[in-house]
């Protein structure tokens, strides 16, 4: 099953700019996060400082390092997070622990809202061309990637195997990127040789 993502987002509300924020998103207890990405502001203005991959909460704080979000009315997505399996709005919450903007001054907190949004239709409906079986592959851990290629429920040698023979010139672009095990934008050996080695 794909994940779900979860967009942390505010409104300005006539704020001059945003400074810092410090917020939390828990999921429920028996799923887990498997990415955290920053948004509005990323490499040194953030920072996780509570929970992340592997937990069922994150808590992330930003600073606006460079002064470059400034006074809007627009949405502005803070960070987002990437749970495995489904979440539902309700299964999501949302704790505040920090908002500022440039003076220093906090800012109403009534504008941070959460965007939960479930992934759409798998890139799969059938089996990987060239593979022989019929089942569509599947997404065991929710990273995106379909590590069970074959569709028989478990990732093992024999998905790497299916892989190597598989008809790479069939699939789309969204199922291209969802067996490029490598990272380098092309289905072919080399993503067996990386599927093997994580099995």
């Amino acid at each position: 099953m794909r994940a779900s993502e979860i967009a942390v987002t505010r409104r300005q509300n006539k704020a001059t700019g945003l400074q810092t924020y410090n917020i939390s998103v828990a999921g429920p207890e028996n799923t887990s996060i498997t990415a955290v990405e920053p948004d509005a502001v990323s490499g040194n203005g953030f920072q996780i400082v509570d929970g992340g991959e592997g937990d069922s909460l994150v808590t992330a704080r930003g600073a606006d390092l460079a002064n470059t979000i400034g006074s809007t009315s627009d949405q502005l997505v803070l960070y987002e997070v990437t749970f495995q399996g489904t979440v539902s709005s309700d299964d999501v919450s949302l704790t505040v622990h920090d908002l500022e903007d440039n003076n220093g001054d906090s800012i109403d907190t009534s504008g941070v809202t959460l965007d939960v949004q479930q992934p759409g239709e798998p890139p799969f409906s059938g089996g990987v061309p060239g593979v022989g079986a019929e089942n569509a592959p599947t997404d065991i851990d929710g990273d995106g990637k379909f590590e069970d290629v074959n569709g028989d429920g478990e990732t093992d040698f024999n998905d790497a195997v299916d892989l190597a023979f598989a008809d790479t010139t069939q699939l789309s672009e969204e199922q291209a990127a969802a067996l490029d095990f490598d990272g380098d934008g092309d289905v072919d050996f080399s993503d067996a040789v990386e599927l093997a080695f994580t099995t």
